[in-house]
C-alpha cells in the first residue's frame, strides 16, 4: 500500500497477526495484555405470540438486585431479552424469533478440553443456568418460549476468528480514557485501525467517529 492499511481486526489481532512482525513499544505490548473484552453466550429461541403478547416490550433489559457496596458482576446481574416484532417473517407462523444474551469470561471457553463432549457439557450448564435466570426474570413467558440453539465464545470465533470470540469491544476501564488509550493511530507506519476496540469504543457512533478520526489523518479534507 502507497498510502495507509486499514485494520478492522481488534487491536489484539492487530498486533498479533497483521503486524506481528512490526515490534510493538513495551508500553502498547503491556496495555494490549491487559486490556480485555467480553465474551457473550447467546440462546436462540422461538416465542410463541401468545408468550409475546404478555410482555411489557419486544426489548427488555433485566438487571438482579445489586448489594451497595459490592461490586458489580455483569456476568451475574445482567440479562437482555430481544423477540422480532409481530410482521417480522424469521418464525413460522404464530411464533416469533427471540433472543436471549448474557456476557461471559470469554477465556473460560478456551480452556483445556480433552474433547468435544467438555464443550458441549459447558455449554449445556450455562444454557440452564440462564433459563433458569430468564424465567425468574421474565416469569410472563411461561411455557411459551423454546431453545433452538445456542452460541458460545467458541462459536463467534468460528465465525469471525475475533480474539477469543470477543464480542462489543474492550472494557471501558477508566485508563481505556486516558492520554493512554487505543485509538486509530498505531506505531506502525502507514497502519490504522477502525472498530469497537479502539477509542472511543463499542456502538455505532463510536466506531463511526474512529472511523472518520482515520480518514482524516490518511485524507485531510
Amino acid at each position: 500500500a502507497t498510502r495507509a492499511v486499514v485494520s478492522n481486526l481488534t487491536v489484539w489481532d492487530t498486533y498479533g497477526k497483521l503486524a506481528r512482525t512490526a515490534p510493538a513499544p513495551d508500553a502498547l505490548r503491556a496495555r494490549l495484555k491487559s486490556t480485555r473484552g467480553w465474551g457473550a453466550y447467546l440462546v436462540l429461541a422461538g416465542l410463541e405470540e401468545e408468550g409475546a403478547r404478555r410482555l411489557p416490550a419486544e426489548r427488555v433489559l433485566a438487571l438482579s438486585d445489586c448489594n451497595e457496596g459490592a461490586e458489580f458482576d455483569a456476568e451475574e446481574s445482567l440479562l437482555m431479552f430481544s423477540s422480532a416484532p409481530e410482521w417480522d417473517a424469521r418464525a413460522p407462523g404464530g411464533a416469533r424469533a427471540a433472543t436471549v444474551s448474557v456476557f461471559t469470561e470469554a477465556e473460560r471457553w478456551f480452556a483445556f478440553h480433552e474433547g468435544e463432549e467438555e464443550h458441549e457439557a459447558q455449554d449445556q450448564a450455562a444454557l440452564e443456568r440462564l433459563w433458569e435466570r430468564l424465567h425468574a426474570s421474565m416469569p410472563e413467558l411461561g411455557a411459551s418460549i423454546e431453545v433452538v440453539e445456542t452460541e458460545t465464545p467458541r462459536t463467534f470465533y468460528g465465525r469471525t476468528r475475533r480474539r477469543l470470540g470477543m464480542v462489543g469491544g474492550a472494557w471501558q476501564t477508566p485508563d481505556a480514557l486516558t492520554h493512554e488509550a487505543l485509538t486509530h493511530r498505531t506505531p506502525v507506519p502507514g497502519l490504522y485501525m477502525v472498530g469497537d476496540t479502539v477509542f472511543p469504543g463499542n456502538g455505532v457512533a463510536a466506531v463511526t467517529h474512529a472511523a472518520l478520526a482515520a480518514a482524516d489523518d490518511i485524507a485531510p479534507r
